[in-house]
């Protein structure tokens, strides 16, 4: 609050319980010398607020001047101070110059002002699931979700890190009406009977299952008050009891949901991974297979949906399939590309990470964070913003902090970790394909080509490839994340970070 003017919002419950302490947010309002435009933006935010607070708590919010008035009115509610991340500026929530309000942005803020004491500090979970306070605004892409689901079953892909398993629990967590959730992670089944013994085992462990009996009949009985060594001891046994009959039976577990107009929506983690597991094994029959039942059971007069989630590869890891298998099941989907997050949204998150972690950054120095990252992929924001926290906690930052520490510890040897998956991921390209796929992405760091000079690339190793080898090369790539076409129609690294990191130590790391 130094050197600024401010609001305190304060929100308490009418009926504390327990441990139930006053909420409290301070907003900054750096821009506003005008008193009378002070008074507007707090009129309109305060209304705001008013609207998103539940019955059974009051709301209250003091103008501060200056630093005393903020201990002033802390002591006056026995708060010990301000929580870290509940330090905002206004212009997350609306324009400083007219006073117009965000109601939507302010209904999010007022909603954190009444959630639980453990969730009210964002944690830095780089590349783990975000759930709770630490999901960022991906309501636009959950909206979107919703209304697909009413049309069909959905196939949502983007490429890894891109924050599918987070939007998929943010389903569970929320789930549209009027669809029951069931999630099941399969990343690790290496086969058709594993992957259906998953998908069995999660809707068993749901609550809501009790109440369809004619599904438990088929499915088995509810697990869902089972711990974990159960559930996966429930796996196994369904896996080695299915392993010639898995399709029969995920059949009759779906016409079981489908006939008693059960509107469950089946969330399927990671289904990629299933695929390149089967194709690294060479068991073509059973990959395509596995894509048949799945094409089956995503019929569109199904009272249940399906939404499969995948990096965005899936296409390439299914190329050499028989075609019309492939078609049916793309076209047994609504396909959802995930794109990354808004700039803003990008912003918001890596102003609330570092405040959690006792930095306040200025907006030259969000300008430099965002800028050196590039496009906003939660990983790559969440990675920064942690290395920012260990190495500058308690103090100052300055943009020139910010390129600092990108330059020399995000670029850095002692990072290489963070990036393993990207440096390598060529390696699982056919043998013949590995080193033309690194040739493109070194060449590529130097800024965008045409296509035609990228296939110059390729047949500079691979003299015989035909055009069609190099399309579908660079679709890998533009799937695996690595590169994208600009507006002009070029190629180029869709992600600044990757491009600045391949430069760097690309292919000395693709050879680690």
């Amino acid at each position: 609050m130094r050197r600024t003017q401010g609001i305190l919002f304060v929100a308490q419950p009418l009926d504390p319980v327990g441990e139930d302490a006053p909420r409290v947010l301070v907003v900054t309002l750096p821009d506003l010398a005008d008193s009378l435009r002070y008074a507007e933006v707090r009129n309109g935010v305060e209304d705001a607020f008013v609207d998103a607070m539940p019955t059974g708590w009051r709301f209250a919010s003091h103008g501060l001047l200056d630093p005393r008035d903020l201990e002033h009115e802390l002591a006056a509610l026995g708060s010990p101070g301000v929580p870290p991340g509940r330090v905002c500026d206004i212009e997350d929530f609306c324009d400083p110059q007219t006073g117009a309000v965000n109601e939507a942005a302010v209904a999010r803020l007022g909603r954190r002002l009444r959630e639980d004491a453990p969730h009210l500090r964002p944690r830095l979970t780089v590349g783990t699931i975000a759930r709770g306070a630490n999901f960022h605004d991906r309501e636009n892409a959950l909206e979107e979700i919703a209304a697909s689901l009413v049309e069909g079953h959905v196939l949502l892909t983007a490429p890894r890190r891109f924050g599918k398993s987070s939007l998929l629990y943010a389903l569970t967590d929320q789930p549209p009406a009027p669809w029951l959730p069931a999630l099941a992670d399969v990343e690790d089944a290496t086969s058709p009977a594993e992957l259906v013994a998953k998908v069995v085992v999660a809707l068993r462990r749901t609550a809501w299952l009790t109440d369809f009996p004619e599904v438990l009949a088929a499915a088995g009985p509810c697990l869902k008050d089972a711990g974990f060594r159960e559930v996966e001891a429930a796996e196994r046994e369904l896996a080695r009891e299915h392993e010639g009959t898995w399709a029969n039976y995920l059949n009759e577990v779906f016409a079981a949901l489908s006939a008693g107009q059960v509107p469950a929506l089946l969330l399927m983690d990671e289904f990629a991974w299933v695929i390149e597991h089967l194709r690294e094994a060479g068991d073509e029959e059973q990959t395509a297979a596995l894509v048949r039942a799945l094409t089956q059971v995503a019929a569109p007069e199904a009272s249940y949906r399906l939404l499969i989630a995948g990096s965005a590869n899936l296409g390439s890891l299914l190329h050499g399939l028989p075609e019309p298998v492939v078609e049916a099941f793309f076209g047994a989907f609504h396909r959802f590309p995930l794109p990354p997050m808004a700039p803003a949204a990008g912003r918001e998150l890596v102003r609330t990470v570092l405040a959690a972690n006792g930095l306040y950054p200025s907006s030259e120095v969000l300008d430099a964070i965002l800028g050196c990252i590039g496009t906003p992929i939660p990983y790559f924001l969440q990675l920064f913003a942690s290395r920012i926290v260990e190495h500058a906690a308690g103090d100052e930052l300055a943009a020139a902090d910010v390129q600092r520490l990108y330059e020399g510890d995000l670029l850095g040897p002692d990072s290489k970790r963070f990036f393993e998956h990207y440096t390598r991921a060529a390696n699982c390209y056919p043998a013949d394909w590995q080193a033309p796929a690194r040739d493109i992405l070194t060449h590529l760091t130097g800024g965008p080509a045409a296509a035609e000079s990228l296939t110059a690339v390729i047949r500079r190793m691979l003299p015989a490839a035909t055009d069609a080898d190099a399309e579908q090369l660079l679709a890998l790539l533009e799937e695996d994340l690595y590169i994208g076409k600009n507006a002009a129609g070029n190629f180029e690294f869709t992600s600044k970070v990757l491009r600045d990191w391949w430069q760097r130590h690309g292919r000395l790391g693709a050879s680690a």
